[in-house]
């Protein structure tokens, strides 16, 4: 993958792994503004309507696959969408054979979500956001049973047996594994005998940002469903409707959608996460180049992102150093332009376009950011100290930048 492409699986996306949370059943459904925190609970989908097409075509037409993989960039939408497919599905009349069609005009009900046809205030729905509905499952990052990042054998082998139990409802049952890609192979392998033989009425949706962590046998008994970032307009719409920027005066909206670049999750982990916070003290650390960098300084610089949150704030200091990387080279390639989010980085940018060769400052940032990817990596499984590694890569700025003059 070119690192200038908009799909950077090394992001951790708080847009498609939000943590489930449980409602109350007896209180009204959320209206489609509210609960931009987590796709179960998120009734309002803009954007992806080829895949809506598609898939209203499809169940039209009696011929839902029983295996999806969803797959694009992270924090577009995918879990939310799934999170669609499924209540719609589970929403149907016990002998509906696909009539209804599932994108088209919503039920009858003054707070149905648009476009999807299903009717937020069905006992059906309050399940599903409560994550207590009988045929439906969910698994993903808050299912990994205190081992990080990987879904074992034994959790797959529950959901073969759940998928070939019959429904206690009556209708499909469901399983939704979100980031996929945690699988481990001995996982996927026990996917695969629900896959080679499908009972009726099952859909076994897979959302990933990484197809390719998946093994061949599964991709090849799955429909690939591929999204890509949501447009301008789109993401303006979510900022306007979810008021994220209620508390951050000193980001415009503006601002905002140009950082998310398509991606909505992608802007809500950097504004209620410590990303923000951890790319403050990024251009802190570098904002005497193409000078030298003072060592106290760096050293006081480096302790203030691990106090954000210590294994928090060193992920957040990868992904968003090399976010910024990223855009930069978009920037001075002129494939997109960027525009800084404080003073201090707009000063620090402007400082190395005055100062630096562009085609060697295009070289520069590139290595920059495969090195950095690399430190992520060694990080993530092996015990470095994290003050020494992130005290390095603010080194390896000075190093490079100087090279560029």
């Amino acid at each position: 993958m070119s690192l200038l492409d908009d799909v950077d699986d090394n992001y951790s996306d708080a847009g498609d792994d939000w943590a489930d949370q449980v409602v109350d059943q007896a209180a009204p459904q959320s209206s489609p503004a509210d609960n931009f925190e987590e796709p179960r609970k998120q009734n309002f989908l803009l954007g992806h309507d080829e895949q809506k097409t598609l898939i209203q075509r499809l169940f039209d037409d009696s011929k839902m696959p029983h295996g999806w993989i969803l797959t694009g960039p992270d924090g577009i939408g995918k879990a939310t969408f799934a999170y669609h497919m499924a209540k719609f599905l589970l929403n149907q009349p016990k002998e509906s054979a696909g009539q209804d069609a599932l994108f088209g005009a919503p039920a009858p009900n003054e707070n149905s979500a648009e476009p999807l046809g299903y009717p937020l205030n069905s006992p059906i729905t309050g399940r599903i956001e409560a994550a207590s509905h009988g045929d439906f499952t969910v698994l993903d990052l808050e299912s990994t049973e205190g081992k990080k990042d990987e879904l074992k054998v034994d959790q797959i082998r529950q959901v073969v047996q759940f998928l070939q139990k019959t429904s206690s409802e009556g209708g499909w049952r469901i399983v939704l594994i979100d980031n996929a890609e945690i699988m481990n192979n001995a996982a996927q392998n026990a996917l695969l005998k629900v896959l080679e033989e499908p009972p009726e009425k099952t859909v076994l949706i897979l959302v990933t940002s990484s197809p390719s962590s998946l093994l061949p046998t599964i991709k090849s008994r799955c429909r690939l469903l591929s999204f890509k970032a949501l447009n301008d307009d789109d993401i303006s719409q979510l900022i306007a409707r979810s008021n994220i920027l209620a508390e951050r005066p000193d980001i415009t909206p503006k601002q905002a959608v140009n950082f998310a670049e398509g991606r909505f999750g992608y802007l809500k982990s950097f504004l209620k996460g410590n990303a923000a916070e951890i790319f403050a003290h990024v251009i802190e650390g570098l904002d005497a180049l193409p000078n030298t960098l003072n060592r106290q300084k760096l050293l006081d610089t480096t302790n203030k992102i691990l106090a954000e949150k210590r294994n928090e704030s060193v992920q957040s200091f990868f992904q968003i150093t090399r976010w910024w990387l990223n855009r930069l080279m978009k920037d001075i390639t002129g494939i997109k332009a960027y525009q800084p989010m404080s003073e201090p980085e707009a000063a620090l940018i402007g400082n190395l376009k005055e100062a630096c060769d562009q085609e060697k400052m295009v070289e520069a940032l590139s290595g920059l950011w495969e090195k950095i990817g690399t430190f992520e990596q060694d990080y993530q499984w092996a015990n470095f100290d994290p003050q020494t590694i992130i005290f390095e890569i603010f080194l390896m700025f000075e190093n490079e930048i100087r090279k560029t003059i």
